[in-house]
């Protein structure tokens, strides 16, 4: 992506690569990536106001490579590499994985208008996660954490998928993983959710099945009830700040954490209130996504 900024974090040039490549919505049938799309407006349903496209990543590659270590606050970053004339090794540790997954984009146009109809009581349930976040990268350096709205909603929702998608795709609740893309100008997002395995064969096709869309409107009937009630209510709904450095909102595990190795957000950022909230006229609570999308279809 040429419009990169040069002094951009790498990972984030990489996420903004791919975010791109995603919203040209084109199939690819490479050796190490393919993807088909599926579209999902031929009729007006929840998956279609959700979703505006879902691809099924039938293969992919992933590169994992070890840089370096950091410790705490991260102020001191030790890293691998170096100068070989001086001794050191001049290459990192990398392992190259292959796999599976399922993209999904959101409705934009939904998102936008759901936005903007509960603008007041949506900064009002996630003022606090955004103040505290904002309080933490003053003294934590590569906290790498986006603070925008539109991410704690994706966020939460790509945690609903993934705890939903363990159950009915078979692989383990550590074994999916996810990639957030957001755009908050344009009320873009999308969320790949993947697995990967050393093997050159890659996985078995048991989570990219899960994308064709009758199965879909199940695991989307799923969350959607999960997303409205936690077995730890009214504890954990009427809970405002919890988990890692109190950064969420309605969010705990029973509900919406999953494990450390598949989210690298740190669990962090998640308010499941925005998926599923009943609104200002049934409880004193934002309206979430989920309800709102039941009353205008």
């Amino acid at each position: 992506n040429n419009s990169s900024s040069s002094d951009e974090d790498p990972q984030d040039q990489i996420l903004n690569d791919e975010l791109s490549f995603f919203r040209k919505r084109e199939d690819v049938d490479l050796k190490n990536f393919k993807i088909e799309f599926l579209e999902t407006h031929l009729e007006k349903t929840f998956l279609s106001s959700l979703f505006s496209s879902v691809g099924m990543v039938r293969r992919l590659r992933e590169i994992r490579i070890l840089k370096g270590f950091i410790r705490g606050k991260g102020l001191e970053n030790r890293l691998l590499g170096g100068d070989s004339e001086k001794g050191l090794i001049d290459w990192l540790p990398t392992i190259e994985a292959f796999g599976e997954g399922i993209y999904f984009e959101l409705n934009a146009d939904v998102i936008g208008q759901y936005f903007k109809e509960n603008k007041s009581d949506i900064q009002e349930f996630t003022s606090k996660q955004i103040t505290k976040l904002v309080e933490l990268k003053e003294n934590y350096q590569n906290l790498n954490i986006p603070d925008s709205e539109l991410f704690i909603l994706t966020h939460s929702l790509s945690h609903q998928l993934i705890r939903q998608l363990t159950f009915d795709s078979g692989y383990s609740s550590s074994a999916l993983k996810e990639r957030i893309y957001v755009d908050k100008k344009t009320n873009y997002a999308g969320i790949l959710i993947y697995t990967s395995e050393l093997d050159s064969e890659g996985t078995l096709g048991g989570l990219v099945d899960q994308a064709r869309l009758g199965r879909l409107n199940r695991v989307l009937n799923q969350i959607i009830e999960k997303s409205t009630w936690c077995s730890t209510d009214p504890v954990c709904r009427e809970t405002e700040s919890q988990g890692f450095s109190n950064l969420n909102r309605s969010a705990c595990h029973c509900c919406s954490l999953i494990s450390e190795t598949s989210c690298i957000y740190h669990n962090a950022m998640l308010n499941r209130l925005l998926l599923g909230g009943y609104g200002k006229d049934k409880k004193n609570e934002v309206l979430g996504l989920f309800n709102y999308i039941n009353q205008i279809i």
